[in-house]
């Protein structure tokens, strides 16, 4: 990676070229155009009244205006700020205060995969396969250990599997999560099983068979224990089934999810687990209520930035990516694009696979007047 990619990584937010503007007349957009049409009738009316001394007594005014017009902020000219602050200051007013919450400077690093591009998951990889080596040589001489081992062998596998997959090696991908399934079967583990169901359902070559996979890894994780992986899968089942049209199925298998959740505990269960964290539910449910366009999208969205509060974790970043496409799949574009905005500087401190297809996904929502935040998203979903 290069030492221009890096640098970039630590910025604390994401800056936009500022391209020219056309505008509609004259190079003016419809605010300053707006602001110049009644300025010209201001100026008449004076003159028409006063005459041309009272035009000139009021020279602090037309400038003010002038700046106003021409001054420009942000790639922006002042009179296009006005419109935006007034909603801001509406919105302020309403209590909508998912507007005055900002995520912290970039996410908190966890481990390697804080590294920037691919750098993470090349260094996690290298050492996930070393590590499934070292297992799988130890196997002949485990005796009474070798179920432990056997399940170790898998869970590491099925990490593999997910690494090779960020790294757009399909295949390779596909053959760990087998392993996986193999080691599932020899150990009599079906929850080892479910892992790489859940994994695999990501790339499923059609809607169809991604809620076959998670289905069997709903029975799959039936039983104490294993509430934090039922939830992620059954969470998992609604978000495919909403993306699918299967409103009633979705929703049913959400409320499954949200209520096997409350009796999980996410860092005591197993490993591979950990990541299913509050965030993470907040972005199912979000994902969700968006694709469906529920009512109870906006009530979500509020207490999903709440719960981030002021640090962002990794986790966090596909929160941003799902509440900014709930809410521009739901129609407030506003908020949406907002969201949007934060996004863009969280994913680019820490791009994998997961936000790079949010990025399109956001991309593909946005309205004309984010253009430029279109743009870069559909070039960092490339990369």
């Amino acid at each position: 990676m290069s030492n221009k990619h890096q640098a970039e990584a630590t910025t604390a937010s994401v800056k936009f070229p500022h391209r020219s503007r056309r505008g509609i007349l004259l190079g003016l957009t419809a605010s300053q155009l707006i602001v110049v049409s009644l300025t010209g009738l201001l100026l008449l009316a004076v003159i028409l009244t006063r005459g041309v001394v009272g035009a000139l007594e009021l020279i602090p005014l037309w400038a003010a205006i002038a700046l106003l017009v021409f001054v420009r902020h942000r790639g922006r000219a002042l009179a296009d700020w006005a419109p935006i602050v007034t909603r801001y200051v509406l919105r302020r007013m309403r209590g909508q205060l998912i507007w005055l919450t900002r995520p912290s400077r970039r996410p908190i690093r966890e481990g390697l995969l804080h590294l920037p591009g691919t750098v993470a998951s090349l260094r996690v990889v290298t050492r996930v396969e070393a590590h499934l080596d070292a297992i799988t040589a130890a196997l002949p001489r485990a005796g009474t250990h070798e179920r432990a081992l056997t399940i170790a062998a898998g869970e590491t596998a099925a990490l593999a599997g997910w690494v090779a997959w960020d790294l757009g090696e399909h295949d390779k991908a596909t053959s760990y999560y087998g392993v996986t399934s193999e080691c599932a079967k020899k150990a009599g583990h079906p929850p080892l099983r479910a892992l790489a169901l859940g994994y695999a359902s990501y790339g499923a070559p059609s809607p169809a068979k991604a809620l076959e996979m998670l289905s069997q890894a709903a029975q799959d994780v039936r039983g104490r224990g294993n509430a934090t992986a039922a939830a992620w899968a059954l969470g998992r089942y609604a978000e495919e089934a909403a993306q699918s049209g299967d409103d009633a199925a979705a929703l049913r298998a959400l409320d499954q999810a949200r209520f096997a959740y409350d009796f999980a505990d996410h860092t005591s269960e197993q490993a591979w687990v950990r990541f299913v964290t509050p965030y993470r539910m907040d972005s199912l449910t979000l994902s969700v209520y968006g694709e469906l366009k529920r009512q109870e999208l906006t009530a979500t969205a509020d207490s999903a930035v709440e719960r981030l509060g002021g640090e962002l974790p990794d986790s966090g970043v596909v929160v941003l990516g799902d509440l900014a496409s709930a809410l521009l799949r739901g129609g407030d574009v506003d908020r949406g694009a907002y969201v949007a905005h934060q996004f863009a500087a969280a994913a680019e401190s820490k791009p994998n696979t997961m936000g790079r297809q949010r990025a399109q996904a956001i991309a593909a929502g946005l309205p004309d007047t984010e253009h430029d935040l279109a743009s870069h998203l559909l070039t960092f979903a490339m990369l």
